[in-house]
């Protein structure tokens, strides 16, 4: 069948729409749902059992021993306790608005057997069990499984916004989320060339069982001629070993005992015997130097542990826990070792190019399950120390303990909450001892910034180095990661975004594909007792880069898998490659792998029929058959390789080229951001960039509760309204629904000269209309506290001055008894909006305001803001103490030097605010509601926007809407021809009149419709100016910044500049004068800063009464003399 382009969209529809609209988030909730349903299980086993011995002190021979395992980890819902200590359901708002964490308890299983042991026998045996026993609190994800969102009983009552698609967390009453985090790939070998390094090349590989584990790095190293003295020696090296020992020495530890046992296990691979030659010139000094050196040593255990930093530690242990730990048995590592060590020669004799570390299909994207595993997993090993620890200073022995009290559920959820709250993932998995920044605070300001925000991935190389690889755009994250959308800076291309039909895998259960594997008559590693069996026919098979199996008919069991995976007997998400340069079949099962679906083609048509496509369109089928009936395959990037695939259906007819896949629409390579911006493909690309940034900067309406919520500070436009010019991107994403922007009529002309680089000019009567009307909302938030020392407890009142220290300037008058403000009023900047008391301990205060009892600690509205109470809401927190909220809002229409921007990343500010009577118009007498210079267009390039006038035009005579999808033909000759129709000039221009002078404006005029976006920038947040105001306590200088009301920093570069001027008493009265000017006495005699008080002079060194001068000099200066004089060192002013 071939597909239309409407049909095409609605398959892409039953995509997007799959997992009850969250597929954009998938990879969030399902790798969040399997950590709690599998992860925590698995990692509580890992650790089994604790066992626990409590030696008698008096009689080292007698000891109780505590064998205790912890099984059945299970949840139950989110709950809190109010002030009368009653509990409650805990529902996402109400997390929000009492500032708790929503979270759900873990209940575990205990079992406990005791023994009491005197000279190793056992005198007495007790067995226990508990159950269903807390054992800490987990953050829990929103719309996750166990989710009070889920529940089809929850009564929404307009708390929750409808498009919100969850898989954020609420901490402390805030909405967070994890960024997924880019790292290496484990059980993959990377080959490298070193420079400036004793050693020429490096085959390295990451050996893991899990991404929630550290992974131990394993090395093959080459000393190669280059370096030293025509040496060519293999050396390796792993965890605890202080020094690289040659490679050999492994080999015949691991059980090779013969020479020729070794290369065979290398090279059998090899027929060709020139080949074969070159390879045992590479390998036959290693031997040599073996012999030479390290014969002699007839314990090679003894040997190794020469190198080993813990010498504690057996060296067997090491070998079997660092060396190829994905290997579990020792000759699946000797295999794996020759495999190693055939691929680092294949590199040196130039049949093997060195690894791209910046490939995709070389990294795994750690999601929010993975993050969660690994700091678990630390937690759960520290509550587990710290019951070892409780139970051992027990000051009681007895056979029955109760461990439930010894349990401290605080280790996991304060962890937790800890890493959720600052973002620093100190997880200590991989080679980085702490990730910073990734848990965030979720950008709700609209909604494509929301929606962007949680398919974000983080690459954590340090954004302060130069590093230019990792932020180049590579060849293979085409249609996995968006071209386009990166933020501008020091993180460009390492902060990236998912394409939109991007998925990441999650781990699944291989013993499927194991079984079906061994069915195939393949040779399990572990069963080949000779070497010389294996010939270079045989096919070698890895699952997620473990060695486990040859097989004599390779072709066979790849055609065999690939069969089974498209009947549904194993995942969708495993990968099988068949690598026919090595001759190797690789299945990739593991969690972390980015996939996309593509359309399977058979004999170069879509695999699909009419009958299935309207069984579709009916829902009768849902998004999985797609994947069932093989219409539909999702591939990674290891397997992309390996298919033929047709970047536009319009080429399968093709018939030279077989295509096995074909992409579903070309605009699914972009992201989120980027799928709104109509006909992309017709801009210069780093415009396409910019709009991305913007996006989310753009003011409309992020959440549909946004009445219910009290955000820290929040947008709204009054007006949105739907783009004219739309993608179909952005209608199935929900943004039609919550745009951000308006549809407004542009003019691109110069006009007055207020519209030059980038500014741009605004009809005052379209604002006067509403146009770009937002309401700012800003929260204020403050809380009872109790100092558990002193027991003193904060209280909302209204200070009395008599009784209050530190009384505020602003107004009181609007306060209840309460202390918090009224409804609906009107306030400045300064009014106090809560009002509080704090409790003064006697210590802190001096003997004249020891009357004064309290502390005024109310909270103000900031200095340069004002508007009118929203809403205020009190409420009590889990402690029982009184939250209070205050919402202000205030209205902005649009002013000068606002910020604005059309979808193509043409961004101003606004310049003038013209009256409509001196706006230029058009013969039907229609003003521009904004004039943009017309030197914007051509360096830029930005061709998508004068389409998307042309169209707009169209579309508002004839009130309809345009797709301007990407990669879809635009034919400008039709839609000209439509506006000679319309009765408009053929190219969009048109006569214009000057408003001033009546005349007509002798140019023609581009103008028409497009879509602008208000971002938040707006002057009434950065406009800062002052005279006189507050000054540090310290050096008595200006404060600095905005928000304290600071003065403006006169730098070195302005310094230089003014004294370049010649005005040096201007630069004297800046930096000294309404600075911190300050006057002192110098006694002439010894020359240091005199002591004077009420008018008495007295030179504390050399007792000089009458004999000083009088002089000025920055209050910083004298600072810095006083401290000299503290550390002992004397200086002395000449006057």
């Amino acid at each position: 069948m071939n597909l239309n382009y409407t049909e095409i969209w609605n398959i892409i529809k039953k995509i997007i729409n799959s997992n009850k609209n969250k597929y954009l988030i998938k990879h969030h909730i399902d790798s969040y749902n399997y950590f709690l349903n599998y992860q925590i299980n698995a990692i509580i086993e890992e650790f089994n059992p604790l066992i626990i011995i409590k030696k008698n002190k008096k009689d080292e021979k007698k000891y109780y021993e505590y064998e205790i395992t912890f099984s059945n980890a299970r949840y139950g819902i989110p709950v809190f306790n109010d002030k009368d200590g009653r509990k409650n359901i805990l529902y996402p708002h109400d997390a929000r608005n009492k500032q708790l964490t929503y979270s759900i308890p873990l209940y575990i299983d205990i079992l406990i057997k005791s023994k009491y042991i005197e000279n190793t026998n056992t005198i007495e045996y007790q067995k226990m069990e508990e159950k269903h026993k807390l054992f800490g609190n987990i953050p829990l994800m929103i719309k996750s499984e166990f989710c009070l969102l889920n529940d089809e009983n929850y009564i929404q009552d307009g708390n929750e916004c409808d498009y919100d698609i969850g898989s954020y967390f609420i901490i402390n009453g805030n909405d967070k989320i994890l960024i997924s985090q880019e790292r290496l790939c484990d059980n993959k070998i990377f080959n490298f060339k070193l420079k400036d390094n004793k050693y020429s090349y490096i085959s390295e590989i990451r050996c893991n069982d899990s991404m929630s584990k550290m992974a131990n790095v394993f090395r093959i190293k080459f000393l190669g001629k280059e370096n030293l003295n025509g040496k060519c020696l293999f050396y390796t090296s792993f965890n605890n070993l202080k020094t690289d020992i040659p490679l050999i020495i492994l080999f015949k530890y691991l059980g090779v005992e013969k020479d020729h046992d070794i290369i065979k296990y290398i090279l059998h691979d090899v027929d060709n015997l020139k080949d074969k030659e070159n390879y045992l010139q590479l390998l036959k000094p290693s031997f040599i130097h073996y012999y030479e050196n390290i014969e002699n040593y007839k314990n090679l255990e003894q040997y190794i542990k020469k190198f080993l930093i813990n010498k504690t530690i057996s060296v067997e242990s090491i070998i079997d826990e660092k060396v190829l730990n994905m290997c579990k048995t020792k000759k699946e590592k000797i295999f794996y070792l020759g495999y190693m060590t055939k691929q680092l020669l294949d590199i040196l004799l130039k049949k093997k190019k060195t690894t791209d570390r910046d490939h995709f299909k070389n990294k795994r994207v750690e999601t929010s399950g993975i993050l969660f595993a690994q700091l678990f997993r630390k937690l759960y090993k520290n509550s587990l120390k710290s019951l070892k620890l409780s139970i051992q200073k027990e000051i009681n022995s007895n056979l029955i303990i109760n461990v439930e009290k010894f349990i401290k559920v605080n280790i996991i959820e304060n962890g937790l909450k800890y890493a959720l709250a600052t973002g620093n993932w100190n997880s200590k998995v991989g080679y980085e001892n702490k990730k910073i920044g990734v848990a965030q605070v979720l950008n709700r300001l609209t909604y494509s910034a929301t929606v962007s925000h949680l398919r974000r991935l983080n690459a954590p190389v340090g954004k302060k180095g130069k590093m230019l690889l990792p932020r180049k755009l590579h060849n293979s994250q085409f249609g996995y990661i968006c071209a386009a959308e990166s933020p501008e800076g020091h993180a460009i291309g390492l902060v990236k975004n998912l394409s939109l039909s991007t998925i990441i895998s999650i781990n699944i259960d291989k013993n499927p594909l194991l079984n079906y594997i061994k069915n195939f008559n393949c040779i399990k590693i572990n069963d080949i007792d000779n070497i010389d069996d294996i010939k270079n026919e045989h096919t070698k098979i890895f699952i997620d880069g473990c060695f486990l199996f040859y097989s004599d008919d390779g072709m066979n069991v790849y055609n065999k898998l690939i069969e089974l995976k498209r009947l549904n007997h194993i995942h969708y998400t495993i990968s099988i490659i068949f690598d026919y340069n090595f001759n190797k079949i690789k299945i990739n099962t593991e969690e972390g792998r980015v996939l996309r679906p593509f359309f399977v083609v058979k004999n170069n048509k879509i695999n699909l029929t009419q009958d299935f496509y309207n069984r579709i369109i009916s829902n009768d089928y849902i998004f999985e058959d797609l994947i069932k009936h093989n219409i539909i395959e999702y591939i990674d990037l290891d397997e992309i390789d390996n298919k033929m695939i047709c970047d536009n259906m319009k080429k399968l007819n093709n018939k030279y080229i077989n295509y096995t896949h074909s992409e579903i629409h070309p605009s699914l390579i972009l992201g989120v951001c980027a799928s709104l911006i109509p006909f992309p493909d017709h801009n210069q690309s780093p415009r396409n960039t910019y709009q991305s940034a913007m996006g989310k900067q753009s003011i409309g309406y992020s959440l549909t509760n946004f009445n219910k919520r009290m955000d820290t500070y929040n947008y709204i436009l009054h007006y949105p309204q739907r783009p004219i010019v739309y993608t179909k991107s952005s209608e199935l994403l929900g943004f039609n629904e919550l745009p951000a922007g308006q549809n407004l009529i542009i003019a691109i002309a110069c006009h007055t000269g207020y519209n030059q680089e980038d500014s741009v000019i605004v009809n005052q009567g379209s604002i006067d209309r509403g146009l770009f009307n937002i309401t700012f909302y800003r929260t204020y938030k403050s809380e009872e506290k109790k100092d558990m020392t002193s027991l003193a407890q904060e209280k909302f009142c209204i200070p009395e001055r008599d009784k209050c220290i530190g009384i505020r300037k602003g107004s009181y008058k609007n306060l209840d008894h309460n202390g918090l403000i009224h409804k609906e009023t009107n306030v400045k900047g300064n009014d106090i909006i809560i009002g509080k008391i704090t409790p003064i301990i006697n210590k802190q205060i001096s003997n004249i305001k020891k009357k004064m009892k309290y502390k005024d600690t109310s909270v103000q509205l900031r200095h340069n803001e004002d508007g009118i109470v929203d809403n205020v809401l009190l409420d009590h927190n889990v402690d029982g103490y009184r939250i209070a909220k205050v919402k202000v809002r205030s209205t902005r229409s649009l002013e000068i030097a606002d910020k604005m921007s059309s979808r193509h990343g043409q961004k101003g500010t606004i310049g003038l605010i013209l009256p409509e009577e001196d706006m230029p118009f058009t013969e039907d007498g229609i003003c521009p509601d904004v004039i943009i210079n017309p030197h914007a267009i051509p360096s830029r390039m930005t061709i998508a926007q004068l389409i998307e006038c042309i169209m707009g035009k169209i579309g508002s005579m004839k009130g309809k809407f345009f797709d301007g999808t990407p990669f879809e033909k635009v034919n400008m000759d039709d839609l000209c021809d439509e506006l000679d129709n319309l009765g408009f000039e053929h190219k969009g221009y048109e006569t214009l009149y000057n408003a001033e002078t009546g005349e007509k404006i002798k140019s023609k005029i581009f103008i028409g419709p497009t879509f602008y976006q208000r971002l938040k920038h707006m002057v009434k947040d950065k406009i800062h100016a002052r005279a006189r105001g507050p000054i540090q306590i310290l050096t008595r200088q200006p404060a600095e910044g905005r928000s304290r009301d600071g003065g403006l920093r006169l730098g070195e570069m302005e310094t230089d500049c003014i004294l370049s001027h010649g005005a040096s008493y201007f630069l004297k009265e800046k930096t000294f004068e309404c600075s911190d000017k300050f006057q002192v006495h110098i006694c002439n005699k010894c020359g240091i800063i005199a002591n004077v008080n009420n008018d008495i002079y007295n030179c504390l060194k050399c007792d000089n009464k009458n004999d000083f001068s009088k002089i000025n000099l920055p209050y910083a200066t004298k600072l810095l003399f006083m401290e000299i004089a503290a550390m002992n060192v004397n200086t002395k002013f000449t006057t």
